[in-house]
């Protein structure tokens, strides 16, 4: 279900009020939007408002992947040292990091890693979304 269909059955104002009834005229933010956002969240980090919707589901295609990988051949070893992990949002919108291999990120983020590598580090921050209309998109930063 998308956003559009569920506005047909209710009115925007009324699935999102807090966002909606502060916008101006144009569409545009007001001043203070960010800080009237962070009255909607617990101190835990979840969100007190029901976003279990699936018109919600824009921010649980959050990913946020943080690669820390380092590989190289030594005779007949390869040695890998692999502490990536996935950040994902829940139901409610709480954030949590698992563990994962850097063998499964997008290929944005790293390049497949085919065998034993002759060797180099990875250390890297990406982040990937679909928004309320479908669009996707990703961001990447090195460090």
């Amino acid at each position: 279900m998308d956003l559009a269909s569920v506005t047909i059955r209710k009115p925007r104002a009324e699935l999102f009020p807090a966002v909606l009834s502060q916008l101006k005229h144009d569409g545009a933010p007001p001043t203070g939007m960010l800080e009237l956002a962070g009255d909607y969240s617990m101190e835990n980090g979840r969100a007190d408002i029901d976003i279990s919707d699936p018109a919600f589901d824009f921010v649980r295609s959050i990913r946020v992947y943080h690669v820390k990988f380092e590989a190289r051949r030594e005779k007949d070893y390869c040695g890998e040292i692999d502490s990536t992990q996935v950040g994902t949002y829940g139901v409610q919108g709480g954030f949590s990091w698992h563990g994962y291999s850097a063998r499964g990120v997008p290929s944005y983020v790293m390049p497949t890693v085919k065998g034993c590598p002759e060797g180099g580090r990875i250390r890297a921050v990406g982040v990937e979304w679909k928004d309320y209309e479908g669009n996707t998109g990703s961001e990447l930063v090195y460090y």
